[in-house]
């Protein structure tokens, strides 16, 4: 696996004019993600990732259109041993176009944007398909009242034979001191069913073009406490309802897995964290901050007459560690362990790391997953990788002597 990503500001006169660009390429086993009874399966794919846009100041407005496209390429072989048992090769296309202005007035800071975008699909399985959505964005932080803060926003939408959505959300925060504060949200949101969803089809899958769009309820309040020595720790709780959820299911192991509206899901949890920025109040030279969490989650989905291959596996425990240090030669040091206890499958405990080390304006690191090479499994019957070393540079260039 590989990746390059690119990006520049120039400004010209009062502008800005914003360069992006990135590509990343993977060559990977799939072992059995797409289904368990053919393990040998092989993978190629290549995103491009391509992004313009500008910031235009217009009196107290900001004026910020955007160009962007995506494309991604996909090779897949469900017998590495047998190619020519099952091959299917696509490329994906999206473009997308928006305008956004930005401007601020006695009740606060306003956005308001629209956006179109077009999706197309050329596959030697899926077919050839195409969709295009469009809408109208609005977002509001008001003006802090005493000791309240408050946003908003709604994003309408059509998505072509899905017809109009509507997204809104509010958060709020409350500060009751200058160390202790309250915080709550409330949103819905959707998910459109992909190519793949509506008419994949395999010796083990089989796509279902009349699926309906995922909706979701989410709700959170939290509290966040800092203390004088330089700790905060973050406590919330959640509760999600998700209307027509979709995942893979099948009866037995002789059917074919098919995607589904599987019904009503609610899932409820609970969100703990604790931020020691160790080197703010002992000065300490190596060890300079600990993050400790923990997350609980507990849903009300049940496998029924279905057996599903995703969504019935989720996290029901994770307590998860983060150690940032800076080592002699400046060498700075990310070690990261994370416990977690899925309903369905055998508790692990993964560690990762990473170092780094920066000279001016470049940056070199390496980095290693699953540092103690464990077996374990987190989606489905999918086994994830054995230890996995990364290595790479950036460079940073700022355009000024």
């Amino acid at each position: 696996m590989w990746s390059a990503f690119y990006r520049s500001t120039y400004h010209i006169r009062k502008s800005d004019v914003n360069l992006s660009v990135g590509y990343n390429d993977k060559v990977f086993g799939a072992n059995s993600f797409y289904t368990s009874r053919f393990p040998n399966q092989f993978e190629k794919t290549g995103t491009l990732i391509t992004q313009a846009s500008l910031n235009i100041p217009v009196g107290n407005s900001l004026l910020m259109p955007r160009i962007s496209y995506r494309r991604h390429t996909d090779d897949f072989v469900l017998d590495r041993y047998n190619r020519s048992f099952y091959h299917n090769e696509h490329a994906t296309d999206i473009y997308g176009l928006e305008l956004q202005a930005r401007f601020t007035s006695r009740i606060g800071l306003t956005a308001i944007g629209g956006e179109v975008t077009r999706e197309s699909i050329e596959s030697t399985n899926l077919g050839t398909h195409e969709r295009d959505k469009g809408g109208l964005i609005i977002e509001h932080s008001l003006v802090p009242i005493s000791q309240l803060f408050t946003s908003f926003s709604a994003y309408l939408y059509n998505y072509g034979e899905f017809g109009w959505k509507v997204s809104p959300d509010i958060n709020a925060r409350f500060q009751i001191s200058p160390k202790l504060s309250l915080r709550g949200s409330a949103g819905w949101s959707l998910r459109i069913p992909t190519f793949t969803d509506l008419y994949y089809i395999s010796p083990d899958n089989l796509g279902n073009p009349d699926l309906h769009a995922e909706e979701a309820k989410s709700y959170e309040l939290g509290i966040i406490i800092k203390s004088k020595w330089n700790t905060e720790m973050n406590l919330s709780g959640f509760y999600r309802l998700s209307d027509n959820l979709i995942d893979w299911t099948r009866t037995n192991e002789v059917d074919l897995w098919q995607v589904r509206n599987v019904g009503n899901i609610s899932t409820k949890g609970l969100d703990v964290g604790l931020d020691f920025r160790i080197n703010e109040w002992l000065d300490s030279p190596l060890l300079q901050r600990v993050q400790l969490g923990y997350g609980w989650l507990q849903s009300n989905r049940k496998a029924g007459i279905y057996e599903w291959k995703y969504g019935f596996g989720y996290l029901q425990h994770q307590i998860s560690t983060k150690v940032y240090m800076i080592l002699p030669l400046k060498i700075r040091s990310n070690l990261f362990l994370r416990y977690f206890d899925r309903i369905d499958k055998v508790d692990n405990t993964i560690v990762d790391m990473k170092l780094s080390r920066e000279f001016k304006a470049v940056e070199a690191y390496t980095g290693v997953t699953n540092l103690f090479d464990r077996e374990y499994y987190e989606t489905g019957s999918v086994l994830m990788p054995d230890r996995w070393i990364t290595a790479g540079v950036k460079i940073s260039y700022s355009g000024k002597p």
